[in-house]
């Protein structure tokens, strides 16, 4: 009879924590990070951009986010304290590697916590004031929501132009 309320008892125990620890409203993502999509400007389709480097000048660590490689998306990070960040686009393919052809992307915001639950605790949130952006390559650049959040979306929409199929 011991034997059966101590398993009982694990039972109920085991489903308390399977409930107290849904994370639903925390989007399986704690940390705010922006997610940029590349367009071609022509077809309006998602691009894969080969040979490229992407590094942040005032990003966190002003490290490398992408070193010479292909992308269709990109997470970019940005810093918690301060008011705007540049990303630094360098073509690496032979005709473009020139430091005249590279393309910046500069984004002005305002950062601040935001408690979610007790349970996720607090995130940050960016609140995007302004951005701008060079067009040796880039063809245009769109932020559809200007409040990044901690939910894992696309939120920044760089278009090129590309060839006409």
């Amino acid at each position: 009879m011991r034997k059966i309320s101590v398993i009982i008892s694990l039972v109920f125990a085991s489903l308390a924590l399977l409930i107290s620890c849904n994370s639903s409203e925390c989007f399986n993502n704690q940390s705010t990070l922006p997610l940029a999509g590349f367009y071609s400007m022509q077809t309006q389709k998602a691009v894969t951009v080969d040979s490229l480097t992407v590094y942040g000048i005032g990003a966190p660590g002003d490290s490398i986010l992408l070193d010479n490689g292909k992308a269709t998306t990109l997470y970019m990070p940005m810093p918690l304290s301060g008011n705007s960040v540049r990303y630094v686009f360098h073509y690496n393919q032979k005709k473009l590697d020139y430091i005249e052809l590279n393309d910046t992307l500069t984004i002005g915001y305002n950062c601040y916590p935001q408690f979610v639950s007790n349970e996720c605790g607090t995130i940050y949130k960016y609140d995007v004031t302004d951005f701008s952006y060079t067009d040796h390559l880039i063809d245009s650049v769109a932020i559809p929501t200007m409040e990044f959040n901690n939910i894992d979306m696309e939120v920044i929409k760089i278009f090129y132009r590309t060839a006409t199929e």
